[in-house]
């Protein structure tokens, strides 16, 4: 006949601080330990993972309001902030942009008065030149200067060559026709320096055969 044998739980002496020899070798029966008390090397279990929240939720922010709540943004004041300020920046820039067109027409109209009044000084200058040029060649063929034509010092000396062999047998006075009673007293018509630029010889000849050239050799 099997005997059945019980254990009964381990015994612990612990020392008790302050207690009396006599009664330090008491055996006290051990109580479980305590699964969730500290110092025991044993770790309280984990609590369950929270459930994944369904696709397409909106995700909490921080402050636990979701991003459709947190979003309070009027885009469309921002928006038109943001033309108004894109119109100031236009608006400056067209006033900068004709700010510069006003100084550059002040640069080109001046810069245009100081040609034409260097156009002027060089035209002063050519005609003063000219006309020295003129009294000097006057005074070396005898031609009278207001006959001479010409820009420059050359273009007065041929002419002057030109000229010069009809002084010397110019008429005297307008040509009046011997034959008739009746006198003629229109005035000849002279010819000026353009007019001699387009004539041949033998037409300038002729005109002064004719009393044509009388004003510009100095015949009255």
């Amino acid at each position: 006949m099997n005997t059945r044998q019980t254990h009964s739980a381990p015994t612990t002496t612990l020392p008790t601080p302050g207690m009396p020899p006599r009664f330090e070798r008491l055996r006290f029966i051990g109580a479980p330990a305590d699964a969730s008390a500290p110092g025991t090397g044993e770790q309280t279990p984990a609590d369950p993972p929270k459930p994944a929240p369904p696709a397409g939720a909106p995700q909490p922010t921080g402050d636990g309001a979701s991003p459709a709540q947190a979003d309070t943004t009027d885009w469309k004041a921002e928006a038109r902030k943001w033309e108004t300020r894109a119109k100031e920046n236009k608006d400056a820039a067209d006033k900068l942009a004709e700010i510069e067109k006003s100084k550059l027409d002040a640069v080109e109209l001046a810069q245009r008065e100081r040609d034409e009044a260097q156009a002027e000084l060089t035209g002063f200058k050519t005609r003063e030149q000219v006309a020295k040029w003129k009294a000097q060649v006057s005074e070396e063929t005898g031609v009278p200067a207001a006959a001479l034509s010409g820009s420059t010092l050359e273009e007065l000396q041929a002419h002057a060559e030109v000229l010069k062999p009809l002084i010397g047998s110019a008429p005297k006075g307008p040509v009046v026709p011997t034959e008739g009673t009746h006198t003629s007293t229109a005035p000849v018509t002279q010819l000026t320096d353009d007019d001699l630029k387009s004539m041949t010889p033998g037409q300038i000849n002729q005109a002064r055969r004719e009393g044509r050239l009388n004003k510009l050799l100095g015949i009255r």
